[in-house]
Protein backbone atom coordinates (compact mmCIF):
# COMPACT_ATOMS: atom_id res chain seq x y z
CA UNK A 1 0.00 0.00 0.00
CA UNK A 2 3.01 2.36 1.08
CA UNK A 3 6.42 2.71 -0.50
CA UNK A 4 8.83 0.25 0.60
CA UNK A 5 12.02 0.87 2.33
CA UNK A 6 15.72 0.00 0.52
CA UNK A 7 17.09 -2.94 2.47
CA UNK A 8 19.61 -0.35 4.27
CA UNK A 9 16.51 1.60 5.79
CA UNK A 10 14.12 -1.23 7.80
CA UNK A 11 14.00 -4.98 7.97
CA UNK A 12 10.42 -5.67 6.54
CA UNK A 13 8.24 -8.28 8.08
CA UNK A 14 7.65 -10.83 4.95
CA UNK A 15 5.15 -12.66 4.52
CA UNK A 16 5.98 -15.53 6.42
CA UNK A 17 6.76 -13.61 9.09
CA UNK A 18 3.68 -12.15 9.25
CA UNK A 19 2.03 -15.77 8.59
CA UNK A 20 4.46 -17.32 12.02
CA UNK A 21 2.93 -14.13 13.88
CA UNK A 22 -0.60 -15.65 12.86
CA UNK A 23 0.75 -19.24 13.75
CA UNK A 24 1.52 -17.73 17.37
CA UNK A 25 -1.78 -16.42 18.10
CA UNK A 26 -1.52 -12.99 16.98
CA UNK A 27 -4.35 -10.94 16.24
CA UNK A 28 -5.17 -9.05 13.12
CA UNK A 29 -4.88 -5.80 14.57
CA UNK A 30 -0.72 -6.85 15.78
CA UNK A 31 -0.37 -7.89 12.49
CA UNK A 32 -1.44 -5.04 11.06
CA UNK A 33 0.11 -2.81 12.96
CA UNK A 34 3.41 -4.30 13.10
CA UNK A 35 3.29 -4.49 8.74
CA UNK A 36 2.57 -0.52 9.01
CA UNK A 37 5.55 0.08 11.50
CA UNK A 38 7.90 -1.84 9.84
CA UNK A 39 7.48 0.22 6.43
CA UNK A 40 6.84 3.70 7.32
CA UNK A 41 8.76 3.61 10.96
CA UNK A 42 6.02 5.17 12.82
CA UNK A 43 4.08 3.42 15.54
CA UNK A 44 0.37 4.05 14.27
CA UNK A 45 -0.65 5.95 17.38
CA UNK A 46 2.43 8.45 16.68
CA UNK A 47 2.17 8.51 12.76
CA UNK A 48 1.58 11.56 11.19
CA UNK A 49 1.39 12.62 7.28
CA UNK A 50 1.90 15.97 5.54
CA UNK A 51 1.56 16.93 2.19
CA UNK A 52 3.81 19.36 0.32
CA UNK A 53 3.78 21.54 -3.16
CA UNK A 54 7.10 21.55 -4.11
CA UNK A 55 5.93 24.35 -6.40
CA UNK A 56 5.42 27.14 -3.75
CA UNK A 57 7.18 25.15 -0.93
CA UNK A 58 3.88 25.12 1.27
CA UNK A 59 2.02 22.52 2.11
CA UNK A 60 -0.71 21.07 -0.10
CA UNK A 61 -4.12 22.03 0.38
CA UNK A 62 -6.28 19.39 0.71
CA UNK A 63 -9.34 20.04 -1.57
CA UNK A 64 -6.14 19.27 -4.46
CA UNK A 65 -5.90 15.73 -2.86
CA UNK A 66 -9.88 15.76 -2.95
CA UNK A 67 -9.82 17.11 -6.47
CA UNK A 68 -7.41 14.29 -7.97
CA UNK A 69 -9.67 11.29 -5.85
CA UNK A 70 -12.62 12.76 -6.76
CA UNK A 71 -15.30 13.74 -4.33
CA UNK A 72 -17.54 10.70 -4.89
CA UNK A 73 -14.09 8.52 -4.35
CA UNK A 74 -13.07 9.94 -1.57
CA UNK A 75 -16.16 10.18 0.32
CA UNK A 76 -16.65 6.41 -0.53
CA UNK A 77 -12.94 5.46 1.03
CA UNK A 78 -13.66 7.29 4.03
CA UNK A 79 -16.94 6.03 4.56
CA UNK A 80 -15.22 2.55 4.60
CA UNK A 81 -12.74 3.60 6.86
CA UNK A 82 -15.24 4.70 9.19
CA UNK A 83 -16.60 1.46 9.03
CA UNK A 84 -13.55 -0.72 9.53
CA UNK A 85 -12.40 1.00 12.36
CA UNK A 86 -16.00 0.47 13.76
CA UNK A 87 -15.78 -3.49 13.16
CA UNK A 88 -12.68 -3.60 14.52
CA UNK A 89 -13.69 -2.03 17.92
CA UNK A 90 -10.80 1.00 17.28
CA UNK A 91 -8.33 -1.45 17.88
CA UNK A 92 -5.79 -0.76 15.00
CA UNK A 93 -4.35 1.82 16.86
CA UNK A 94 -5.32 4.57 13.70
CA UNK A 95 -7.61 7.35 14.35
CA UNK A 96 -10.17 7.89 11.71
CA UNK A 97 -8.11 10.85 10.56
CA UNK A 98 -4.78 9.21 10.22
CA UNK A 99 -6.22 6.69 8.60
CA UNK A 100 -7.75 9.09 5.83
CA UNK A 101 -4.33 10.99 5.24
CA UNK A 102 -2.71 7.56 4.74
CA UNK A 103 -5.91 6.13 2.01
CA UNK A 104 -4.89 9.75 0.16
CA UNK A 105 -1.31 8.96 0.42
CA UNK A 106 -1.87 5.48 -0.95
CA UNK A 107 -3.41 7.14 -4.02
CA UNK A 108 -1.53 9.56 -4.86
CA UNK A 109 1.65 6.84 -4.50
CA UNK A 110 -1.15 4.54 -6.73
CA UNK A 111 -1.20 7.00 -9.63
CA UNK A 112 0.26 6.14 -12.98
CA UNK A 113 1.85 9.50 -13.61
CA UNK A 114 1.39 11.49 -10.20
CA UNK A 115 1.76 14.95 -10.25
CA UNK A 116 5.25 16.02 -9.65
CA UNK A 117 4.82 18.71 -7.50
CA UNK A 118 3.41 16.62 -4.73
CA UNK A 119 5.35 15.05 -2.06
CA UNK A 120 4.57 13.62 0.99
CA UNK A 121 6.36 13.18 4.48
CA UNK A 122 5.66 10.32 6.97
CA UNK A 123 6.70 11.21 10.23
CA UNK A 124 6.88 10.48 14.26
CA UNK A 125 4.58 12.82 15.92
CA UNK A 126 6.56 12.76 18.88
CA UNK A 127 9.55 14.02 17.00
CA UNK A 128 7.90 16.31 13.99
CA UNK A 129 7.97 16.60 10.83
CA UNK A 130 10.92 17.86 8.98
CA UNK A 131 9.11 19.64 6.11
CA UNK A 132 10.87 17.74 3.09
CA UNK A 133 8.67 15.15 1.47
CA UNK A 134 10.02 12.04 -0.72
CA UNK A 135 8.14 12.79 -3.68
CA UNK A 136 4.81 11.40 -4.37
CA UNK A 137 6.13 7.99 -2.62
CA UNK A 138 6.98 9.48 0.49
CA UNK A 139 9.58 9.95 2.48
CA UNK A 140 9.59 8.24 5.94
CA UNK A 141 11.90 8.24 8.99
CA UNK A 142 15.13 7.49 9.05
CA UNK A 143 14.43 5.72 12.82
CA UNK A 144 11.67 3.52 14.88
CA UNK A 145 11.42 5.27 17.60
CA UNK A 146 10.11 3.50 20.90
CA UNK A 147 8.67 5.53 24.00
CA UNK A 148 11.70 4.52 25.51
CA UNK A 149 14.47 5.93 23.09
CA UNK A 150 12.60 9.09 22.81
CA UNK A 151 12.71 9.80 26.19
CA UNK A 152 15.97 9.06 26.58
CA UNK A 153 17.06 11.17 24.08
CA UNK A 154 15.33 14.15 25.30
CA UNK A 155 18.18 16.31 27.46
CA UNK A 156 16.98 16.76 31.36
CA UNK A 157 17.21 20.56 31.05
CA UNK A 158 16.11 21.28 27.71
CA UNK A 159 16.03 25.42 27.13
CA UNK A 160 13.18 24.65 24.31
CA UNK A 161 11.21 23.00 26.35
CA UNK A 162 11.60 24.88 29.53
CA UNK A 163 10.02 28.33 27.30
CA UNK A 164 7.10 25.91 26.11
CA UNK A 165 6.44 25.24 29.80
CA UNK A 166 6.92 28.90 30.97
CA UNK A 167 4.43 30.05 28.27
CA UNK A 168 2.09 27.87 29.18
CA UNK A 169 1.96 28.94 32.57
CA UNK A 170 1.59 32.58 31.18
CA UNK A 171 -1.19 31.60 29.01
CA UNK A 172 -3.19 29.87 31.66
CA UNK A 173 -2.18 33.45 34.02
CA UNK A 174 -3.65 35.34 31.00
CA UNK A 175 -7.17 33.09 30.52
CA UNK A 176 -10.03 34.52 31.78
CA UNK A 177 -12.25 33.13 34.26
CA UNK A 178 -14.95 31.27 32.30
CA UNK A 179 -15.67 29.86 28.69
CA UNK A 180 -17.64 32.60 28.04
CA UNK A 181 -14.85 35.38 28.68
CA UNK A 182 -12.48 33.39 26.96
CA UNK A 183 -14.82 33.49 23.60
CA UNK A 184 -15.45 37.03 24.19
CA UNK A 185 -11.65 37.13 23.97
CA UNK A 186 -11.08 35.58 20.73
CA UNK A 187 -14.11 37.42 19.27
CA UNK A 188 -12.80 40.60 20.32
CA UNK A 189 -9.65 39.76 17.91
CA UNK A 190 -11.68 40.29 15.06
CA UNK A 191 -10.54 37.28 13.18
CA UNK A 192 -13.35 36.41 10.49
CA UNK A 193 -12.91 33.20 8.53
CA UNK A 194 -15.40 30.97 5.88
CA UNK A 195 -17.11 28.02 6.46
CA UNK A 196 -14.96 25.38 4.82
CA UNK A 197 -16.35 21.63 4.57
CA UNK A 198 -14.50 19.14 6.70
CA UNK A 199 -12.60 22.25 8.11
CA UNK A 200 -12.25 24.11 11.27
CA UNK A 201 -11.43 27.48 12.70
CA UNK A 202 -9.34 27.16 15.72
CA UNK A 203 -6.76 29.08 18.37
CA UNK A 204 -3.55 28.17 19.07
CA UNK A 205 -1.79 30.12 21.52
CA UNK A 206 1.56 31.16 23.10
CA UNK A 207 2.95 33.53 25.58
CA UNK A 208 6.50 34.73 26.17
CA UNK A 209 8.32 37.79 28.03
CA UNK A 210 10.19 38.44 24.78
CA UNK A 211 9.10 38.08 20.62
CA UNK A 212 12.27 36.24 20.22
CA UNK A 213 11.54 32.61 19.70
CA UNK A 214 7.85 33.40 19.76
CA UNK A 215 7.01 31.87 16.65
CA UNK A 216 8.68 28.55 17.47
CA UNK A 217 6.98 28.28 20.68
CA UNK A 218 3.83 29.05 18.95
CA UNK A 219 4.50 25.89 16.42
CA UNK A 220 4.59 23.68 19.43
CA UNK A 221 1.90 24.67 21.11
CA UNK A 222 0.11 24.12 17.56
CA UNK A 223 1.01 20.50 17.89
CA UNK A 224 0.27 20.05 21.13
CA UNK A 225 -3.43 21.34 19.93
CA UNK A 226 -3.41 18.49 16.92
CA UNK A 227 -3.26 15.97 19.59
CA UNK A 228 -5.73 17.08 22.08
CA UNK A 229 -8.20 17.35 19.27
CA UNK A 230 -7.05 14.70 16.65
CA UNK A 231 -7.02 17.90 14.47
CA UNK A 232 -4.48 18.93 11.50
CA UNK A 233 -2.90 22.43 10.98
CA UNK A 234 -3.65 23.32 7.04
CA UNK A 235 -3.29 26.78 6.62
CA UNK A 236 -3.30 30.08 8.50
CA UNK A 237 -6.14 32.64 8.85
CA UNK A 238 -4.51 35.18 10.70
CA UNK A 239 -2.36 36.06 13.69
CA UNK A 240 -1.77 39.11 16.85
CA UNK A 241 0.42 39.58 19.00
CA UNK A 242 -0.85 41.92 21.84
CA UNK A 243 0.80 42.68 25.21
CA UNK A 244 -1.89 42.01 27.88
CA UNK A 245 0.90 43.05 30.62
CA UNK A 246 3.79 45.16 30.45
CA UNK A 247 6.59 43.02 29.24
CA UNK A 248 3.92 40.08 28.49
CA UNK A 249 3.88 38.72 24.67
CA UNK A 250 0.72 36.57 24.08
CA UNK A 251 0.26 35.41 20.22
CA UNK A 252 -2.77 33.98 18.49
CA UNK A 253 -2.91 32.23 15.27
CA UNK A 254 -6.31 30.96 14.32
CA UNK A 255 -5.88 28.49 11.37
CA UNK A 256 -7.92 26.00 9.42
CA UNK A 257 -7.43 22.27 10.72
CA UNK A 258 -8.92 19.04 9.59
CA UNK A 259 -10.00 16.68 11.44
CA UNK A 260 -12.77 13.72 12.10
CA UNK A 261 -16.51 15.22 10.29
CA UNK A 262 -18.23 15.03 14.35
CA UNK A 263 -15.21 16.78 16.41
CA UNK A 264 -15.35 19.14 13.29
CA UNK A 265 -18.99 19.92 13.90
CA UNK A 266 -18.44 20.29 17.81
CA UNK A 267 -15.49 22.24 17.79
CA UNK A 268 -17.36 24.67 14.73
CA UNK A 269 -20.22 24.97 17.26
CA UNK A 270 -17.90 26.48 20.45
CA UNK A 271 -16.62 28.73 17.62
CA UNK A 272 -19.42 29.71 15.58
CA UNK A 273 -19.63 33.10 16.90
CA UNK A 274 -16.23 33.90 17.35
CA UNK A 275 -14.22 33.30 14.42
CA UNK A 276 -17.22 33.08 11.52
CA UNK A 277 -19.89 35.76 10.80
Amino acid sequence: MFSPFSSTQAQQPTALDLAELLIQGASADEIFSRAVGANIRVEPEYLGVRFYNTDSNTELADDEIGALMGPVRQDGAYQVIAMALALSGDRLGFSQSQLERLVDAAFIASMRRPPAHISIEFYDTRVGPTGEGGGPSGRVPDTLYSEAQVKATEPESDPFKQAIEKSRQLVTSLMPATDAEFLQLLGALGVQSERRDGHVALPAMAAARSTEGLEQILVAKRTELEAQFDVQFIEQIDGRIVEPEPGVYLMIQVGYYLGQEERLAELEREMDAVFYP
